[in-house]
C-alpha cells in the first residue's frame, strides 16, 4: 500500500445494507465491486467529487461498458448512495469521513506541538514544528499568522442536503462556515423534517433566506391538510349543513 494511500473506514456487513442488497439484484456482485471503487475513487479525489463526463475512463479501465456504468451511476443516484451535481457525483459519506480525517489530522498537529513544547521547556512552537529558543529568538520569519477555522460539517453536506441549488455558492459557503458548530448541527437536524413538511423544493426558503434567518429555530408548521379538510369536502359539508 502506497504511504500516501488514505484510510476509511469499510463497515464488516455493508453488502447487506439495503440499499447494496437492491443494487446487487440488478448488478450483480460486478456491482458491488464497482460501488467500492468509486467509492476508493472519491477518497483519493482532492474534493472527494467525480466527473460524470469522464465515466468512460473508469469503464475502460475497469472492464465494462460505458453504458454499464451510467446505468449503474443512474441506480446509485435513484436510491441515494450517491448525489449528483454540476456533472459531479460524490457520496455524503465520504464527504464526512474526509472531514473526520482533517479533524483528527489537526488534533494530532495539536498535540505533537504541546509535546515539542514540553520537550523545548515550554518554548513557542512554530508552523514548521521549529521551537524559538533564546538561541534563535529573532530570526524567526515574521509575517501574518494564518488561522483556519476548523468546520464540524462541511459546506458540501448543506447544500445536498438542502437540495434547492440557488444563489452564490461562495457566498453561501462563507455563511455557513461562519454558523458556530451548534449552529451548523442544528442546521442539518432541522433540514430533515423540513423537506417533510415543505416537499415541494419550489416553496422552501432559499438557501440565503434559511441562513440569514438561522431558520433552523423555526417551528415546524405542517402545511399538509388533515383527512377530510380539502377545498371540496369543506364545501360538500357546507352545502349539508344549508340543506339540513
Amino acid at each position: 500500500m502506497k504511504k500516501d494511500a488514505y484510510y476509511f473506514p469499510h463497515d464488516s456487513n455493508a453488502r447487506n445494507d439495503e440499499k447494496i442488497l437492491f443494487l446487487r439484484s440488478k448488478f450483480g456482485l460486478q456491482g458491488y465491486g464497482m460501488y467500492w471503487v468509486l467509492i476508493e475513487l472519491m477518497h483519493e479525489s482532492q474534493n472527494s467529487w467525480l466527473s460524470i463526463a469522464l465515466v468512460q475512463g473508469i469503464a475502460h479501465q475497469y472492464g465494462m461498458d460505458k453504458e454499464q456504468i451510467e446505468a449503474f451511476l443512474e441506480l446509485c443516484f435513484e436510491i441515494d448512495l450517491f448525489v449528483q451535481e454540476d456533472g459531479k457525483y460524490t457520496s455524503i459519506r465520504v464527504l464526512r469521513n474526509k472531514d473526520v480525517r482533517e479533524e483528527k489530522k489537526t488534533l494530532r498537529s495539536k498535540a505533537g506541538k504541546i509535546g515539542m513544547a514540553s520537550r523545548w521547556n515550554n518554548n513557542v512552537i512554530t508552523e514548521d514544528n521549529t521551537p524559538i529558543t533564546e538561541y534563535n529568538k529573532g530570526k524567526e520569519i515574521k509575517g501574518k499568522e494564518i488561522k483556519v477555522k476548523e468546520i464540524n460539517i462541511p459546506f458540501d453536506v448543506f447544500w445536498v442536503d438542502y437540495d434547492k441549488k440557488v444563489g452564490d455558492r461562495i457566498k453561501l459557503s462563507k455563511k455557513w462556515d461562519n454558523l458556530s458548530d451548534e449552529e451548523r448541527i442544528k442546521a442539518i437536524e432541522h433540514i430533515k423534517v423540513y423537506k417533510l413538511a415543505v416537499e415541494d423544493k419550489q416553496f422552501r426558503k432559499n438557501p440565503e433566506t434559511y441562513l440569514n434567518n438561522k431558520s433552523w429555530n423555526d417551528e415546524i408548521i405542517n402545511r399538509t391538510f388533515a383527512t377530510g379538510n380539502t377545498s371540496e369536502q369543506r364545501i360538500d359539508r357546507l352545502k349539508n349543513w344549508v340543506n339540513s
